[in-house]
């Protein structure tokens, strides 16, 4: 158990909507999208999000984390409410365990260990009177799933470039579970370290706190550096035996055989963001690629102000409009912009 200060617990519970935690597998996938009340009516809680995921209120306590996973709770009260310093403990320990971190002070770490329910019970660090309690669910992953990127033949990125992978840990149910942390990852297939280093969910909760008390997430993923060209696969497989594996390619700029860049239309005095699709002739969108763009006229009122890997960024002095292309490799593609006036 761990006392914290009751000043710096407390969140505002004036908005407790938000988006769902966890987007469901299916239409009939259990979600909250407001904080969970406990049993006592004092305090709200909800899976942590960070300080901009929850800006509007952290979602509540469904789906149920994955078996082996962690997740970030926090509490939520009354805004004139005044806390004593507490207790936090677990009811059933063998299930899921709860403690608060060093370096929060108003989220609490649960550490899912078995299916079930475990109760956050959270006491009066003086009186041991309780102040609160809610159950907290868990549930066995029984499959896994990419959530995101898209792919046809292989998550594909170039020498240099990084992509991240989304994976679903899934319950009996069909629908997704909450945690970081259920999942390991390993290469396999035949690519090696020399070709790419991977990096779990987990490592960046460990490694970078303060981006993640910011950006928060209790969504697991794989990020997934090219280092050299090769090809093989990322293995994602759970303690339970359940294994997935997402095949990759690391390729250089002659994979890219099309380009295709979105046409705009903007404001004179209003920065344009035009972005462009790289992809190689099985259809697969190519990671980290970088253009170089140009812009037809060259002096016209409209010009390139900034540039990032396949996006570009446009200003015009006055109305018109003018063709931007990017180029990588040997491929090319180019798409029309058109600024009118305020």
């Amino acid at each position: 158990m761990r006392l914290f200060a009751a000043a710096l617990l407390l969140l505002t519970s004036a908005c407790k909507t938000t988006q769902s935690v966890d987007g469901p597998i299916g239409p009939e996938c259990p979600y909250n999208d407001a904080p969970t009340p406990g049993g006592n009516g004092r305090l709200s809680f909800g899976w942590y999000e960070g300080a901009i995921g929850c800006l509007f209120g952290c979602p509540g306590l469904v789906p149920p984390m994955a078996t082996g996973s962690q997740a970030p709770i926090a509490i939520y009260g009354d805004s004139g409410d005044t806390l004593p310093p507490v207790a936090v403990s677990s009811g059933s320990p063998g299930i899921a365990d709860f403690e608060l971190p060093g370096d929060s002070s108003y989220t609490i770490t649960a550490t899912a260990h078995a299916a079930g329910s475990a109760e956050l019970v959270i006491d009066d660090g003086t009186t041991g009177e309780n102040v609160d309690h809610v159950s907290v669910p868990v549930a066995d992953v029984v499959d896994l799933a990419v959530s995101f990127p898209e792919y046809v033949e292989a998550v594909t990125v170039i020498v240099g470039g990084e992509v991240r992978i989304g994976i679903e840990p899934i319950g009996e149910d069909g629908c997704g579970l909450v945690g970081i942390g259920a999942v390991d990852y390993a290469l396999s297939g035949g690519a090696t370290e020399d070709q790419a280093t991977i990096w779990s969910a987990l490592t960046d909760w460990l490694e970078a706190a303060f981006d993640w008390a910011l950006f928060g997430g209790t969504d697991e993923y794989v990020d997934v550096d090219a280092v050299a060209l090769g090809a093989g696969s990322v293995r994602a497989f759970t303690a339970g035996g359940v294994e997935i594996e997402i095949p990759i390619a690391i390729v250089d700029e002659s994979a890219v055989a099309t380009v295709s860049v979105y046409e705009g239309q903007g404001t004179v005095g209003t920065a344009l963001a035009v972005s462009a699709t790289p992809e190689t002739a099985g259809g697969d969108f190519v990671h980290g690629a970088s253009c170089a763009w140009s812009i037809d006229p060259g002096t016209g009122p409209i010009a390139i102000t900034d540039q990032l890997g396949t996006q570009v960024t446009l200003e015009a002095a006055g109305p018109g409009s003018a063709t931007v292309t990017c180029t990588i490799g040997g491929a090319s593609g180019s798409g029309e912009v058109t600024f009118a006036a305020e």
